[in-house]
C-alpha cells in the first residue's frame, strides 16, 4: 500500500480511537488518557503515540523508525490494533532487560479478533517490543 494510503488509514483510526482516550485531540500526558494510562495504536507497519506518553500524541513512526513512549511506573499501556490487515503480536524483543507478556495474536480474518492487548509496567528503565509478524516495527516503552 502507497504511503498516502497507510497514513489515510491511520488518520482515520486515529479520529475513532481518539474518542476512547477522551478528547477529539489528545496531547500527549495531558487529558486523553485515565491517570495511569496510555495507549498505543498499531497498524500494518505503523505505530502511534495516541495518548497518555510523555510526547506527543499522534506522533508516529513506520517502515522502520522506532516510537518512543515514556510513562511513569505503575501505568498501563494499552496497544490498540487499528483496522490492520496484516496478522500482528507485541513481543518484548529478544534481550531486552525489562520485559513484558506477549500480547496474543491479532488474526484480522477472525469474528473473534482480538483488538487490544493492556500490559503495566512497574519497574524503571527500557521496555523494548517489536511485532513479531512486521519486525520493522519496534518501539521503546521508557519508564524513567
Amino acid at each position: 500500500m502507497e504511503r498516502h494510503g497507510k497514513i489515510g488509514i491511520l488518520a482515520l483510526a486515529l479520529a475513532g480511537i481518539s474518542a476512547a482516550c477522551g478528547t477529539a485531540e489528545p496531547t500527549g500526558a495531558e487529558p486523553g488518557c485515565d491517570t495511569g494510562a496510555a495507549a498505543i495504536g498499531v497498524t500494518d507497519g505503523m505505530a502511534s503515540i495516541l495518548c497518555g506518553c510523555a510526547e506527543a500524541a499522534g506522533t508516529w513512526v513506520a517502515n522502520g523508525g522506532a516510537l518512543t513512549c515514556t510513562v511513569p511506573a505503575g501505568t498501563t499501556v494499552m496497544f490498540h490494533y487499528i483496522n490492520p490487515l496484516n496478522r500482528h503480536q507485541i513481543v518484548s524483543t529478544a534481550g531486552s532487560v525489562l520485559s513484558f507478556a506477549p500480547s496474543p495474536v491479532y488474526l484480522p480474518d477472525s469474528p473473534m479478533a482480538i483488538r487490544s492487548h493492556a500490559v503495566r509496567l512497574e519497574a524503571s528503565g527500557n521496555y523494548d517490543f517489536t511485532d513479531t509478524f512486521d519486525t520493522s516495527l519496534s518501539a521503546t516503552l521508557s519508564v524513567p
